[in-house]
């Protein structure tokens, strides 16, 4: 009962739109004579009827007929939008419900268009073909869990198979497309395709982490959907890729932090940090650094607690001479996993330190 109490408004709201509209959509096709209109499935997305059912664009990511699948998709849809509006807030996942949806609804539709241009005029492309279904949703939030926990790991069969949340969405994406292929699947396979791609362009450069608009990480480029090997192939081309849409102005042009280089810069407000347009070399070292600013940052803040301070080259924080102050003599100055720090006493109350 507490699990269910803890789930947000825009999930509950999401999770009631997802059940009204299957049922409804299953209750017409088992009562309602299928003809060529196709209005026995009035809320998923034909490609003949582009303009005159408009809506079908907004409710067709929602609807699932397969009874089964659609118990599936709604037990994704409460742990994701659970997880995720904790992480967001109700507003934010709202929006990213809508964008994946609507989004991933017009690209699978013209999409099929072109197969339908490509086929000499196939008319059941036109006409019978239903456009809709949850996974595209539910392939978009492995996204969202991939820039969120990567070295988080899924555990099936008692922990038999490990696999890392950061592979997920291409394990996603390499599976339909060999149904697609095979022919297992068809419009299910496009919503997955562009669910994962239009999430991912989302977060990368329009999401505001932190008050920081996208997420620059390498750990979340596009390369990093792909495996190692291929980096040196797809890493110049999404490169050029990115600079050709900055340049048409459809990207926006983000770069990733300038590490501070004093102690001064540690302590600036996020804001005031610069930027450059291209990501700094070698992600390891540029992680210890700036896990090397924090613990600059965090002495800092210790030093100015009170006065007669010392940080003796030993590394630890010791009182000099106030009874008040003793309770900073346990704390290590900087853990070891930030690399070494030395600094001379402290005389005056202010601090002098080198930089490495």
């Amino acid at each position: 009962m507490s699990f269910f109490a803890s789930v947000g408004l825009g999930t509950r709201g999401a999770l009631a739109i997802a059940t009204a509209l299957s049922l409804l959509s299953i209750l017409f096709r088992t009562t309602v004579k299928e003809s060529l209109d196709g209005w026995n499935r009035p809320f998923e997305a034909v490609v003949g009827y582009l303009v005159s059912r408009a809506w079908t664009y907004i409710t067709a990511g929602f609807v699932e007929t397969n009874p089964i699948l659609l118990l599936f998709c709604l037990g994704g849809l409460l742990l994701a939008g659970r997880y995720f509006e904790r992480v967001w807030g109700t507003r934010e996942l709202a929006k990213f419900i809508f964008l994946v949806n609507t989004l991933s609804t017009v690209l699978s539709t013209v999409t099929v268009f072109f197969e339908f241009v490509a086929s000499q005029q196939n008319e059941d492309l036109l006409y019978k073909t239903y456009i809709g279904g949850m996974l595209g949703l539910l392939s978009a939030f492995l996204v969202g869990f991939k820039q969120a926990i990567p070295e988080h790991s899924l555990n099936l069969m008692g922990s038999a198979v490990s696999i890392r949340v950061k592979n997920l969405p291409s394990i996603a994406f390499v599976s339909f497309l060999v149904l697609l292929i095979f022919r297992v699947v068809h419009v299910d396979a496009f919503m997955v395709f562009y669910g994962i791609t239009v999430s991912w362009i989302y977060i990368r450069f329009f999401k505001y982490h932190d008050g920081i608009r996208g997420d620059r990480s390498e750990s979340f480029s596009f390369g990093s959907f792909f495996p190692a090997s291929t980096h040196r192939i797809i890493v110049p081309i999404s490169n050029s890729t990115f600079n050709l849409l900055v340049s048409l102005n459809l990207l926006p042009k983000l770069a990733p932090v300038t590490l501070p280089q004093s102690s001064q810069d540690v302590s600036a407000e996020p804001h005031l940090r610069s930027y450059s347009p291209k990501p700094l070399p070698g992600s390891d070292a540029a992680e210890a650094e700036r896990r090397r600013a924090l613990a600059l940052k965090s002495l800092d803040m210790r030093l100015k607690e009170g006065s007669g301070l010392a940080v003796p080259t030993g590394g630890a924080v010791v009182a000099g001479g106030s009874p008040g102050l003793s309770r900073d003599a346990s704390r290590p100055a900087t853990p070891a996993r930030f690399g070494a720090v030395e600094a001379s006493p402290v005389a005056g109350g202010k601090e002098s330190g080198s930089d490495e």
